[in-house]
């Protein structure tokens, strides 16, 4: 990370830690240093975490970061695309603790944040993907079950498939 940013600080404005959107139990069962290095990358985390995931703790509490930031190595660990936006610091993977109110987590980034893409991933009780800085407001669902890949819905359709 940069010289001036300690990995344990809080991001500027928020209740998020360098460490919330960089660890990563598979970074750490696989000695991966997931730090980064680029002051690009650093701006779009912080932008992540003040835009994204900062008003979702004003709004529900508690939020558990399974995935922020993926280097290019634990970005390939995971699977993951390989034009993830985690790799640029603009994505997060998410839940509210105790995976309450899922929907109400969806339906308030729809409605009130400026999202690039929100993904409703393995419903009803899995997770949220959000990413930030490209304004496309594109909703998507991630339900192997169903055999449905990353398909474009409504939030109606989210919610009587999966939350009525």
């Amino acid at each position: 990370m940069s010289s001036n940013v300690n990995i344990s600080d809080f991001i500027e404005n928020t209740e998020v830690t360098w460490n919330d959107m960089c660890y990563s139990d598979t970074a750490a069962k696989n000695c991966i240093v997931n730090t980064p290095k680029d002051d690009k990358i650093l701006v779009e985390i912080k932008k992540t975490a003040q835009l994204i995931i900062q008003p979702c703790i004003e709004k529900f509490g508690s939020i558990y970061i399974s995935s922020g930031y993926r280097g290019a190595e634990l970005n390939a660990a995971v699977g993951g695309a390989g034009q993830s936006q985690h790799s640029t610091g603009q994505a997060a993977d998410f839940w509210i603790t105790g995976k309450k109110n899922m929907f109400g987590l969806y339906k308030y980034i729809y409605e009130n944040l400026n999202f690039d893409k929100l993904i409703v991933e393995k419903p009803p009780s899995g997770w949220c993907h959000c990413s930030q800085g490209g304004g496309r407001k594109m909703l998507m669902v991630f339900d192997p079950a169903l055999g449905i890949r990353y398909q474009q819905k409504t939030l109606s359709w989210v919610q009587k498939q999966y939350y009525s």
